[in-house]
Order: structure tokens, then sequence, then C-alpha cells
């Protein structure tokens, strides 16, 4: 067996942290952010909603990385509850637009409330001096990954995160 057919230690340890990420990531998107009746991927488009005057619909199948119809069936019920309004764009007939409501942004803050206490929860874990260096390390590990399966796809060697432009 070569050297590169030889499985580190590193790359078992890396595996293993990445299936705790995995287990910890769904717990958040099945319990801790299934706050005022919504789930992780709802209570982000509702924030970039908050962020925006309107908030184009197809931009967040690529914010979310979800299929089109699958964003759609997230925002249909927060547009039955009131959360969100649908529109046509104004710049485009065809293409729909959301604008966060009054209703919207009180269920927003009620989740942030949640999301607080579930992070500060979290953060106590993690002495003070070291969250800056935490954040920006995650940052770095997100990135890899999203080039890494880019890379995947299209057969391409990934770039090193340093050289992406962070």
């Amino acid at each position: 067996m070569s050297q590169k057919e030889t499985t580190s230690d590193f790359d078992r340890e890396l595996l293993t942290l990445l299936g705790e990420i995995s287990s910890g990531l769904r717990c958040c998107r099945q319990d801790v952010f299934n706050c005022e009746g919504l789930g992780l991927s709802q209570f982000l488009i509702l924030d970039r909603a908050a962020g925006q005057t309107e908030l184009p619909l197809a931009e967040l199948h690529q914010m979310l990385d979800l299929e089109k119809s699958t964003v759609t069936r997230l925002v249909a019920p927060m547009v039955t509850r009131g959360l969100l309004s649908r529109r046509k764009s104004q710049g485009d007939g065809r293409a729909a637009t959301l604008v966060i409501t009054d209703e919207g942004r009180v269920a927003l803050g009620k989740v942030w409330d949640c999301v607080r206490g579930f992070l500060g929860g979290v953060l106590a874990a993690i002495p003070q001096n070291r969250r800056g260096e935490m954040l920006s390390c995650l940052k770095d590990f997100a990135l890899a990954l999203r080039r890494g399966a880019q890379a995947a796809e299209s057969g391409a060697p990934p770039q090193p995160v340093d050289q992406l432009g962070k």
C-alpha cells in the first residue's frame, strides 16, 4: 500500500470531527432552532428578509444551498402565517420577492432570543480569548468545505483558503 493510499490519524480524526459536527447541526436544525415554529432554514430566510427592503426569492436557493422547490416549500407557511409577504418584483414581473411583515419582525426577535440562549450555552464552554480564533477557523473550514465540494463536482483541484481572497 502506498503512502497516498494509507489513512492517516489526521484523516480519521477529521472525519470523526465532521461526523460530530454533522450530528450537532442536525440537532440544531431539528430542535434548537425550532422556535416560534420556525426551523433553521426558515429563521435564516426571515433574518435575511429583515435586512433587505425586498428579498428576491431566487436568491434564497443559492443562500441556503437548497433546491428551488424546497425553498418554495419553506417560504409558503411563512407567507400563510403572515411573517412574510410575497410580491412581484418591481424590476421583473415574473420574479417574486419577499418582504418581512410586522408579525415577522416580532417572531424574528423571539427566535433570536432562542438562538442567543443556545449560542450562549455553546460559547460558555469556549474561553473568551479563543472565540475570535475559533470563528476565524470555522469560516476558513466552511469555505474549504464549500470549495472542496465544488472541486469534487467539477473535477478541478480545490483552491487553498488563503488564495480565495478572504
